[in-house]
């Protein structure tokens, strides 16, 4: 194998053969000079595309200079780098797939099996709707091979038009899935490396205590209405409307409480055996006790369960919640922008309110990590701006000389509060 230098003066002094012969450069890895025994010169990159070594034509020096020559093979090597394969040059070499399986028969076959399985059952029952829906008919029938970066930012750039949310999940399902058939040698390189995701809808909705109190009275109108209604719809809202008020008290996920079960109910809490981040146990206040006490033990194993299927729990209370919705825009409020899971939000800021530490709330929501808890810290503006006024009257007092030290240490409590309340802010 010659390697050398390519100038144009090397190129040149290359005089044909009886055979063709490849002069190498020594700059640029792969990049060579065919000389073919009919004085035609051609510029060429040598590559491999999944373990085959491929001699890839770059252009004849007639219609290129050595720059160029040099520049389109380093475009080259950075599409191979990032995963974005060359589709004609895999029918030239006419070995499609090259022994790697159909993404199809890899997902349901041993990634199902080795990974899937071992996903908790509400992460499996979520992921296997973006499996389906989305991934196997974008990718199902090419060879794991052939998912190039390309292909998947496509599919990722229409699927974020209509669903943003899903396009993340389901792309960061598909980079699980490439990553486990890297592991197992069928590619080298993971085609959903890289991709931007959509950015996420920014945590900062949650309701002050002006807007708790709102909601809490249109609960109490719907469940008198629902006390007149003696069909099973209004019994079904009545459960519905005592779910929401849960979800303020405990500051549970959604799901956590649709599916609790009475037997979870130890004296004055809930042990929670199975939940997002593991086992976990919700410690209930007299108000969050009292709702569970008063359900109707009905013979379903589930506190709240369906109107439909009492042996199945509630599925969700998004309809009695737009109801909700409804109600406060009728008085003059704006809960339009209001999900079910700010409730959560909301119940982390007022235990911020309260003077409750990081940790504790971290306990108290079930997170495994501070960082998703500051996430969820925040204070309503107009609970911040009455904090704050209190401080501000208590030093105005003191530089007065209207408040004794004595009388300044009983309203300590307000100072610390307001503390607190501009740390978890920052």
């Amino acid at each position: 194998m010659t390697k050398v230098k390519l100038t144009k003066a090397t190129i040149t002094s290359q005089q044909p053969t009886k055979r063709e012969h490849i002069i190498w450069d020594t700059q640029v890895h792969g990049f060579g000079l065919r000389v073919q025994p009919t004085g035609t010169k051609t510029f060429i990159l040598q590559i491999k595309i999944w373990g085959k070594s491929v001699k890839k034509k770059i252009g004849r020096v007639d219609d290129m200079d050595l720059v160029e020559a040099r520049a389109n093979c380093l475009e080259v090597l950075l599409a191979l780098h990032r995963g974005e394969y060359d589709q004609d040059q895999i029918q030239k070499t006419g070995r499609r797939g090259h022994g790697t399986p159909l993404f199809a028969d890899f997902v349901n076959g041993i990634w199902r099996n080795q990974r899937f399985s071992r996903w908790k059952p509400t992460t499996r029952a979520s992921g296997a709707t973006y499996i389906h829906s989305q991934l196997e008919p974008a990718f199902g029938s090419l060879y794991l091979n052939e998912i190039n970066r390309i292909r998947v930012a496509e599919w990722f750039d229409r699927y974020s038009k209509t669903h943003p949310g899903g396009a993340n999940r389901s792309l960061e399902i598909l980079h699980e899935m490439m990553n486990f058939a890297i592991s197992l040698g069928h590619i080298t390189v993971n085609p959903a490396k890289g991709i931007t995701k959509n950015p996420k809808r920014t945590m900062t909705r949650f309701l002050g205590q002006n807007e708790i109190a709102q909601l809490l009275s249109v609960l109490d109108k719907m469940e008198a209405e629902c006390r007149q209604d003696r069909s099973s719809f209004g019994h079904g809202r009545k459960g519905a409307i005592d779910i929401v008020r849960l979800l303020l008290f405990t500051g549970c996920r959604h799901r956590e409480i649709c599916n609790l079960e009475w037997r979870f109910l130890r004296d004055d809490m809930l042990m929670l055996p199975d939940t997002k981040t593991g086992p976990r146990n919700v410690y209930l206040s007299e108000a969050a006790l009292a709702i569970i006490h008063r359900q109707n033990r009905t013979g379903s194993t589930f506190i709240f369960p369906s109107p439909v299927k009492p042996e199945s729990p509630r599925a969700n209370v998004s309809h009695t919640w737009r109801a909700v919705q409804r109600h406060i825009t009728r008085v003059g409020g704006n809960f339009n922008d209001v999900r079910i899971h700010d409730l959560r939000h909301t119940f982390a800021s007022q235990a911020v309110l309260q003077g409750v530490n990081v940790p504790m709330i971290s306990k108290l929501l079930g997170h495994k990590q501070i960082a998703m808890t500051l996430r969820y810290t925040h204070i309503h503006d107009a609970d911040a701006k009455a904090a704050a006024e209190r401080v501000g009257t208590i030093i105005d007092r003191l530089l007065a000389g209207r408040v004794t030290a004595k009388a300044l240490g009983s309203e300590r409590q307000a100072s610390h509060e307001v503390k607190r309340t501009w740390v978890m802010s920052e």
